[in-house]
């Protein structure tokens, strides 16, 4: 069977073929049958371009993605379509694993450096990264996304201070794994120093986020071999889990 988009008269109408699919099970399973690479790819721009207005339509997309999981790497689609595909691929999933990254990697050369989007499609990466082993890649993509939120945070703190803490806690693990653990408690120390000032404006909404950057530090200032002040942060974290239960 040959995908194609035919024309449609009103858009917010999905294209036929998707819409039959994902109303016809039967149907999409003898459309998804046999078929070869080239004709995967489209089978699954075609499913995820229908998902990204029709929420009915992903409960095809993601065990097709199974299905096909050996051309997603090749897929060369608008970025909105690629964007609903890395949203329909579960996390984690070993099987998934390289093509997620890979979508994500091309989802990533779509934005301009310096976005907001940007920053959070490269956190998404080093997660993938990370979970692959390719253990000098992620610390390079959390820190792009650490060095835009810095920037995005002087103009507009309120919405990009929370996110660069995370990026930052997010940091130091990746730089702790790679042994630069001097760099892994800067990282941290200053995810935390964002985290205590957030706390203080809005505690019910930060301190859950603060408790776990103090137990990172914890963790960082021990492997510096600085124990005195990883058990005063220890006992700052446990004295937050305790008023918040």
């Amino acid at each position: 069977m040959q995908f194609r988009e035919p024309v449609w008269p009103e858009r917010s109408q999905p294209p036929l073929p998707g819409r039959a699919l994902y109303e016809s099970p039967d149907l999409a399973e003898s459309c998804l049958t046999n078929l070869d690479e080239r004709q995967a790819r489209q089978a699954l721009i075609l499913l995820a371009r229908t998902s990204a207005e029709h929420a009915a339509a992903r409960r095809l997309l993601e065990p097709a993605l199974f299905r096909f999981y050996e051309v997603i790497a090749g897929i060369d689609a608008p970025r909105d379509t690629m964007i609903a595909i890395a949203n329909a691929i579960p996390y984690p999933s070993f099987a998934l694993a390289e093509a997620h990254a890979a979508v994500v990697g091309r989802i990533l050369t779509t934005y301009a450096w310096g976005t907001a989007q940007r920053a959070a499609w490269l956190v998404t990466s080093s997660s993938l990264l990370s979970a692959l082993g390719r253990r000098e890649e992620a610390p390079a993509a959390i820190e792009e996304a650490v060095t835009i939120r810095r920037e995005l945070a002087v103009a507009r703190p309120d919405a990009f201070r929370p996110v660069l803490a995370g990026s930052l806690n997010n940091q130091s693990a990746f730089l702790s794994d790679l042994g630069r653990r001097e760099e892994a408690l800067a990282a941290i120390e200053e995810a935390v120093t964002i985290r205590r000032e957030l706390a203080v404006a809005r505690p019910d909404a930060f301190r859950p986020d603060l408790a776990a950057s103090l137990n990172n530090l914890v963790d960082a200032l021990e492997a510096v071999g600085q124990a005195a002040e990883a058990n005063s942060v220890r006992t700052e974290a446990a004295e937050i889990a305790e008023s918040d239960e």
